[in-house]
C-alpha cells in the first residue's frame, strides 16, 4: 500500500522504504511527525523540522541538538491527547521558524560528524601512535 494523502497534502506511508528513498520523501516535505530517531534525523539532513512522539531519550536529545523543540511524550499523548493536538497546532504554526533555526545546529553537528570521521581514520591508519 502507498501513501494516504488528505486534502492538504498530508501523507502516512505504509510501506516500506530505504534510507535513500525516506530521505526523498521526507526532503519535499514541510514537516515531519516522528516516533523513531531515524525519522528524525533524516528529516533534520534535509532541514525538515520534526514533532517528535518521544519514547527514548534519544530522540528528545537529538532534537535539542538539531534545533527542534516540539514535541511529547508517548505517556503524554495517552494521558492528555488534547494538549498533544494543542502542541501540534503551535507545531505547525511555527514550521519556516523552525527551519531556520535548525540549519545552524545541523551544520554545527555534520562538522562535528565529519570530525569524527577524520579522527577514525586517523587511529585506523595508526596516525595517533600506540
Amino acid at each position: 500500500m502507498g501513501p494516504s494523502s488528505a486534502e492538504h497534502g498530508d501523507c502516512i506511508l505504509h510501506t516500506d522504504h530505504t534510507p535513500e528513498q525516506m530521505a526523498a520523501v521526507l526532503a519535499q516535505m514541510d514537516g515531519v511527525i516522528a516516533m523513531r530517531l531515524h525519522a528524525v534525523v533524516l528529516g533534520a539532513l534535509s532541514n525538515v523540522p520534526a514533532f517528535g512522539l518521544v519514547y527514548d531519550p534519544k530522540v528528545r536529545w537529538f532534537m535539542e541538538q538539531a534545533g527542534m523543540s516540539h514535541g511529547a511524550n508517548l505517556d503524554e499523548l495517552r494521558e492528555s491527547p488534547d494538549q498533544v493536538t494543542d502542541k501540534l497546532k503551535v507545531w505547525i504554526a511555527d514550521l519556516d521558524r523552525q527551519s531556520r533555526r535548525m540549519r545552524p545546529a545541523i551544520d554545527g553537528m555534520i562538522q562535528k560528524e565529519r570530525r569524527n570521521v577524520e579522527v577514525a581514520v586517523e587511529l585506523i591508519q595508526g596516525r595517533f601512535g600506540p
